[in-house]
């Protein structure tokens, strides 16, 4: 039996519904582009801004949002480089109005009034920054007290010519002064935003982690070769693996995230984060990766095809990938529950789209207001844009509704939502729905000790928390087994929260 207390559940997953009586069926709904936030024209900035990550700073009350500025490529458009990747911060009260702070940490031609956070030159031997990422520590008790904590993937170049990969860990108290603390993890290729969380509900902090892994032959037994690049990396899965630790100073072995019955799809980024309305929940929109494998006509009839073409003979990759989104969720950080619908797509042509690194969320969710007077509150995610192009970069903001990744839904035919055995505590019941005109919603509680039931009139409209009125008083089921069904029509259910 499953105890919600007072925390707000969700639709998104099977984890609550019965889905054997259950004959609603889930629907992925796509955040709505709205305005260009910030456009990254500084020089030291370059064309090659991404892997954005936000944290919000409850001491000084405001977002830092973290990123790599870079050149992606020489002037001649010939070659991709990865030299003088910067660690860049900005801050914002809102989420939605950024500034850059002068810093004056590091010199850039031959000025330090910059929001650079981290260069090359303070780690000795490194071939270039990479994978930044920060996460703001909520662990109640840590063991190491610095309240920003971050990853970086660090390579070095061995005297025989090899390369010498690992993930750090590094910390600091005000989110701009930071040092190494030590190495997470040698194993796994780190080259994507390695992602770190603390979690409530595990007490642990979860590391996400960029590797590959072959496919499966014929017989679902996954192929035992060496990944390299003599070795077809490009033909291999691009994959997600978690470590854990209880002091961030010791972590487990890397584990493959274990997925519901999806695809083995390459995914790029992870961009995992805990969910501001329920903390105990993580939610992620990773990268799905798609390398055709040769030229056809239709890249040439894509918008940009020169620049494709271009990008192509520094490797073929770089013309034949495209990129979008997906969405997941998870309860211990380890299996999720992964919708293969996009969760965000390229959109229409236009010169600079349909290209590798397309549909990069920033790590973040933020609260922003409804463009509508007196609607419900929104959920904004930062996107990037221009990439590849030799522009700067520009942020995006893509609005949702809060809890609307992913609905239990039905149409004009009525449908229903059967729930497993759960107690709760509260007086009262809020869901998070939306019908049309002609739809409605109706609910009911059953005591599964005494057979009682209450129900509710017909519902409709459309807000994030809707007080439900019932026939009876809630009050007498707290504590006690209880069945919630729900019947839709022409309708969609997201969430709900029983509360006081």
């Amino acid at each position: 039996m499953i105890s919600l207390g007072s925390q707000r559940e969700f639709f998104w997953d099977n984890y609550l519904i019965d889905t054997e009586k259950t004959t609603a069926s889930h629907v992925v709904h796509r955040p709505v582009r709205r305005n260009i936030v910030k456009i990254l024209d500084r020089p030291w900035e370059g064309d090659g801004c991404n892997y954005y990550n936000m944290v919000y700073d409850r001491k000084t009350r405001s977002y830092y949002l973290y990123y790599l500025a870079w050149e992606m490529l020489n002037p001649e458009g010939t070659q991709h480089t990865m030299a003088d990747i910067h660690v860049c911060m900005m801050n914002s009260r809102d989420g939605l109005h950024w500034e850059r702070p002068s810093l004056g940490l590091y010199e850039f031609a031959g000025s330090r009034d910059n929001n650079i956070v981290l260069m090359n030159s303070a780690f000795p031997g490194m071939i270039s920054i990479d994978n930044f990422f920060v996460s703001m520590d909520e662990n109640p008790d840590p063991v190491v007290p610095e309240r920003f904590k971050a990853t970086m993937a660090y390579w070095r170049r061995e005297e025989d010519g090899s390369h010498y990969r690992a993930l750090y860990s590094l910390v600091s108290e005000d989110g701009i002064h930071f040092r190494h603390l030590g190495v997470i993890t040698e194993k796994g290729r780190f080259d994507s935003l390695n992602v770190l969380q603390w979690s409530p509900r595990t007490r642990l902090y979860h590391c996400y982690v960029r590797d590959f892994h072959h496919p499966a032959d014929e017989n679902g037994v996954l192929r035992d070769v060496a990944i390299s690049e003599e070795h077809g990396l490009n033909e291999a899965v691009r994959d997600i693996r978690v470590l854990t630790s209880e002091d961030f100073i010791h972590w487990t072995e890397p584990q493959k995230l274990q997925f519901n019955d999806v695809e083995d799809h390459p995914l790029y980024t992870s961009c995992i984060s805990l969910y501001p309305r329920n903390r105990n929940v993580m939610v992620g929109f990773p990268t799905r990766y798609v390398e055709r494998k040769q030229w056809t006509e239709n890249f040439d009839r894509l918008c940009g095809a020169e620049k494709r073409r271009q990008r192509s003979t520094i490797h073929p990759r770089y013309g034949l990938v495209t990129t979008d989104c997906v969405f997941m969720c998870s309860r211990d950080g380890l299996n999720w529950f992964r919708h293969d619908d996009a969760f965000i797509r390229p959109g229409p042509e236009h010169p600079l789209n349909w290209v590798y690194g397309d549909c990069y969320p920033a790590v973040g969710l933020i609260e922003s207001p409804s463009d509508i007077p007196g609607a419900d509150p929104e959920m904004s995610l930062l996107l990037f844009e221009n990439h590849w192009s030799g522009l700067p970069a520009q942020i995006v903001r893509y609005s949702l509704r809060w809890d609307g990744f992913v609905s239990l839904h039905a149409g004009i035919r009525p449908q229903r939502i059967v729930t497993r055995t759960f107690t709760f505590e509260g007086s009262q019941l809020g869901i998070n729905f939306e019908t049309s005109a002609r739809g409605w919603v109706r609910l009911s509680l059953r005591n599964m000790e005494t057979g009682k039931e209450f129900h509710s009139g017909e519902l409709f409209g459309n807000r994030i928390d809707r007080i439900v009125d019932f026939d009876g008083e809630l009050v007498e089921l707290r504590g006690i087994p209880v069945v919630m069904e729900i019947e839709l029509c022409d309708a969609d259910m997201y969430a709900f929260k029983f509360g006081d």
